[in-house]
């Protein structure tokens, strides 16, 4: 037999929070908020997947790199009146979507110049070209 507080818990709340009478049923906004959890987590997980997958979206082959900086060698010889010949002897690949290339410029007064060429591919494909600092000698 129940005592007199259960039986008006009972009445007031069904079985919700009655213990050892029945089944314990989720209340609504407890089930709410489980749902609003599950529902953040999914989404988090699912930018931190987007997130690693778009990192680096394009390949940039070291082929095309050393043939678009050969271009740009050429490009920056003809800027200056004293070059009189270019190279790009060698690129070496920095990550999937950039390679680095070294550029030696020969000037008729008997410099000779190195410059590293940058080629990256932005997110769209596209190859963007850059140059660091030259060292001449």
């Amino acid at each position: 037999m129940q005592s007199t507080w259960v039986a008006q818990l009972m009445k007031t709340h069904g079985n919700e929070g009655a213990g050892p009478t029945g089944p314990r049923t989720p209340s609504p906004r407890r089930s709410g908020l489980k749902v609003a959890v599950a529902t953040v987590a999914i989404m988090l997980i699912g930018v931190f997947v987007v997130q690693t997958a778009s990192a680096s979206p394009y390949y940039l082959g070291a082929g095309y790199a050393k043939e678009k900086s050969k271009s740009y060698a050429l490009n920056v010889c003809s800027r200056y009146a004293g070059c009189i010949r270019y190279r790009v002897p060698l690129c070496q690949r920095r990550s999937d979507s950039r390679v680095d290339c070294l550029s030696v410029y020969q000037f008729s007064d008997g410099a000779v110049c190195g410059m590293v060429i940058t080629n990256r591919a932005n997110s769209y494909g596209k190859l963007i070209q850059g140059e660091k600092k030259a060292r001449c000698r």
